[in-house]
């Protein structure tokens, strides 16, 4: 199940509209998922908005949000 992957992703809020209601919908039963992201929200707001520090093969203007969202994007990809 997907949902039990989402929760860095829905923490950064990177989650699309229907992927985030879905996980809405999953996380009001599942306790486990709750709980991780009752831990995980705290760093996701320190993530928010930090440059990456130069790495060659990252671009200079992408921020961290960005670079998580691209590879949300792929593993959902991925997946499919």
């Amino acid at each position: 199940m997907s949902e039990h992957t989402d929760v860095g992703a829905y923490a950064m809020g990177l989650l699309e509209e229907q992927d985030r209601q879905a996980f809405e919908d999953h996380l009001t039963g599942c306790p486990s998922c709750a709980a991780e992201l009752a831990e995980l929200s705290p760093m996701a707001a320190l993530f928010r908005g930090v440059e990456p520090t130069g790495a060659a093969d990252q671009p200079a203007q992408a921020t961290v949000t960005e670079l998580i969202r691209r590879r949300v994007t792929q593993q959902r990809h991925r997946r499919r």
